[in-house]
């Protein structure tokens, strides 16, 4: 789904069962109004003009605190609402959800990266901390330690080399030729 772009964004309409339906250029679904059957009536859900900035910015404050570099950790976030600012909440919600569940290591070094690669999205920054994860896992499988084995009594390496000896083919052939 698209975000709002500015005065030159265009969007479709489409009326179907007493509903105002507005549908991005890609014709998905941007949201949904029922059509009163009064005349002169305004379209429109009360939850589009009500106020959230003070709650998101209290969520991104929350996020920050969860996150060692707090001052990298809110610059990063205000990217993401410049990005995605009609999806922030949802943002915000998923970052606090991984953050949480990491290391606070792994979280610095996700967010490191996704600054450094101007990764603006929550499912891009779970996706690098769990790779950081796998290769932090990866790191601490130990190296098999290769053992050889000689149930001989050692002497079969120069056994393995040495070179049998060769009958001639016409001594076969003597047997087989009448």
């Amino acid at each position: 789904m698209g975000t709002y772009k500015g005065k030159n964004t265009k969007v479709f309409l489409n009326a179907s069962q007493g509903q105002l339906i507005l549908l991005n250029q890609a014709l998905q679904e941007i949201c949904r109004h029922d059509i009163s059957t009064l005349k002169g009536q305004k379209i429109l859900a009360t939850d589009h003009m009500r106020n959230k900035d003070g709650a998101i910015r209290e969520m991104i404050l929350e996020f920050s605190e969860l996150m060692e570099n707090k001052l990298q950790a809110l610059n990063w976030v205000s990217q993401i609402r410049n990005d995605k600012p009609r999806y922030i909440r949802d943002q915000i919600q998923m970052l606090k959800t991984t953050v949480a569940g990491l290391d606070p290591l792994v979280a610095s070094q996700a967010l490191n990266y996704a600054c450094q690669h101007q990764v603006f999205s929550a499912n891009d920054y779970r996706a690098i901390a769990e790779q950081i994860i796998r290769e932090q896992a990866a790191d601490l499988v130990p190296m098999p330690v290769i053992i050889q084995l000689n149930p001989l009594d050692g002497e079969s390496r120069k056994l393995a080399d040495t070179i049998p000896q060769q009958s001639e083919l016409s001594t076969y052939d003597s047997y087989f030729i009448k």
